[in-house]
């Protein structure tokens, strides 16, 4: 009487056993420098570089990378833990994105130019600027754990930047300040962000 049983059991198994255990999870690209790379080797080992770049000079070298879309808030962390600094990393929205961002940083590197060739223009700013405004701003940007947009910390340091540009902009006429949510990604805002973009 227990047969039936056991072979409807026996075909439950094999056809569960057939099927992936998990959905494949969705790839993600970015683009690192070797630092920030080894760093973070060490603790998401399934972390891959598909191709590399040396900039210029020998400087530093730059790796297009595949992993996990779920490890880029872990990457971001440990970036943020380990090196002290902020997101250590840039996004790119497939592999041929990310390739063609390395060939590019690679052949751009020995053509930077940092000269001021608007003299009339940048001095009478630069007279203005404060190292104590400057040191707040990169503190507080700091204190975020990362700035990617699909996390709470990417979404609070995005309103923070608006708010500090709406208020640098308070009596410009000639400076609008706005925030745009991603069309694959429903970023909260404020409010007043809101007006904003309903007036503008």
């Amino acid at each position: 009487m227990m047969r039936p049983c056991l072979v409807g059991f026996a075909a439950a198994l094999a056809a569960c056993l057939s099927l992936p255990l998990f959905a494949a999870e969705k790839k993600a690209w970015i683009t690192m420098g070797d630092a920030a790379f080894h760093q973070v080797r060490q603790f998401v080992p399934d972390i891959v570089s598909i191709e590399s770049r040396q900039l210029a000079g020998g400087a530093e070298t730059i790796h297009a990378v595949s992993l996990a879309e779920s490890r880029l808030e872990t990457v971001s962390r440990l970036v943020h833990q380990r090196m002290r600094k902020c997101g250590g990393f840039v996004f790119h929205q497939s592999e041929a994105d990310a390739r063609a961002a390395l060939r590019n940083v690679a052949a751009a590197g020995s053509s930077l130019s940092y000269s001021i060739d608007h003299r009339d223009l940048v001095e009478p700013v630069l007279a203005q600027m404060g190292d104590k405004n400057i040191e707040a701003t990169i503190l507080m940007l700091s204190a975020f754990p990362n700035r990617y947009y699909r996390s709470q910390a990417g979404v609070a340091a995005s309103n923070w930047l608006y708010s500090h540009w709406h208020e640098l902009a308070q009596g410009r006429p000639d400076i609008v300040v706005r925030q745009f949510t991603h069309a694959g990604y429903p970023q909260t805002s404020h409010p007043e962000h809101r007006r904003q973009r309903q007036a503008g």
